[in-house]
């Protein structure tokens, strides 16, 4: 889990392909979450 407070500025980067289903959580310049769907 990623922690977000109240009260706080965070730069947040979310990207995702969703031809492979790859998807990806940036929380201040780090990978939080990077992963790939499963089917």
């Amino acid at each position: 889990p990623t922690l977000i407070l109240e009260n706080q500025w965070y730069h947040i980067c979310q990207s995702w392909d969703n031809g492979e289903g790859r998807y990806g959580l940036w929380v201040d310049g780090q990978n939080k979450v990077n992963n790939v769907r499963l089917e």
